[in-house]
């Protein structure tokens, strides 16, 4: 099955996404990272790459509540570069 296919619900709207639409988010060992190739273990979350779905997730504290830990604000910020890089 290719990453096409595959369907994740975002934190933002609680609509369905093909994975590549979206970043993953994973809680590792205590620290927050960004799941770029989507094959960390670990608790995970997912988000639309759209820069106010993610802004809209910071403002609701939704990644905090999904991964049961505190999110620093550079999540947030690498996110939004990631973006504007491509």
């Amino acid at each position: 099955m290719d990453k096409t296919s595959i369907l994740r619900k975002s934190l933002s709207d609680n609509q369905y996404y093909p994975i590549k639409d979206m970043f993953r988010i994973a809680l590792i060992d205590n620290k927050v990272v960004i799941d770029y190739d989507y094959s960390l273990k670990g608790r995970g979350s997912y988000v639309l790459k759209n820069k106010e779905h993610i802004l809209l997730i910071q403002k609701r504290n939704s990644l905090s509540r999904g991964l049961k830990c505190k999110v620093d604000n550079s999540i947030y910020e690498t996110l939004i570069s990631e973006l504007e890089r491509k």
